[in-house]
């Protein structure tokens, strides 16, 4: 009923003009910062400078990723979950970071441990990951394994916005998982004779998917 009305309303404002219609899927997010042990530059080539001394022992490293049996109630007990995203490697240069490297991955989260469910149906749980990595970097491809361990809250949420179109942005509906965590991870990485290990701890954020309708002022730039 609730998701019907929603997109009834998505339906009426596109039709009316001046908004653009988006979703969202369920998302697994995270980014973390930590060590970095090995060769990090692939071999250069006979007669090529070596930058491997240039670039520093630090890596700031994320995920994007989808979790698709985030939305749905039912499985908030779930011990296993897929999930599939971006991800990237960035390292220090002066005072900015550079996109070091850059690709997909495949992962499964295990959940060995979840907390009851207490009011909003939150609850406290214990993930296990591991993903492979697919990494590309400067016209060499490479990758590896990742494992993580960490703890996190999340909270299952449905529902509708209260923003009132056409005077402000409206996300017409909302559904899915919403949580807070943090985890210690290890990467072994291998890229075109370049072999390193990263450890790292990061940040995860689980977020809902969404369908909506972004309001745009047309008139008032007319």
């Amino acid at each position: 009923m609730l998701a019907g009305r929603a997109l009834g309303a998505l339906g009426a404002l596109a039709l009316s003009g001046g908004c653009i219609a988006y979703a969202t899927p369920p998302l697994r997010v995270s980014a973390g910062i930590g060590p970095r042990i090995g060769r990090f530059v692939p071999l250069p080539a006979p007669g090529a400078e070596d930058r491997e001394d240039a670039i520093p022992a630090t890596t700031v490293s994320g995920r994007v990723g989808i979790e698709p049996l985030g939305m749905i109630e039912e499985l908030a007990d779930r011990v296993v979950s897929p999930t599939a995203g971006y991800v990237f490697e960035l390292v220090p240069r002066g005072d900015l970071l550079r996109l070091a490297r850059h690709g997909g991955f495949l992962g499964l989260v295990h959940y060995p441990w979840t907390g009851d469910s207490h009011s909003g149906g939150c609850r406290a749980r214990v993930p296990i990951g591991a993903a492979a990595d697919v990494l590309a970097s400067e016209g060499h491809v490479g990758g590896g394994l990742t494992f993580t361990l960490g703890v996190e809250l999340d909270c299952f949420v449905e529902g509708e916005s209260e923003g009132t179109p056409p005077d402000e942005a409206l996300v017409a509906y909302y559904l899915g998982e919403v949580g807070l965590g943090a985890e210690l991870g290890v990467s072994a990485h291998t890229l075109d004779g370049a072999a390193y290990w990263v450890g790292q701890l990061s940040l995860v954020l689980h977020l809902p998917s969404t369908a909506g309708i972004a309001i745009l002022p047309v008139w008032d730039w007319l």
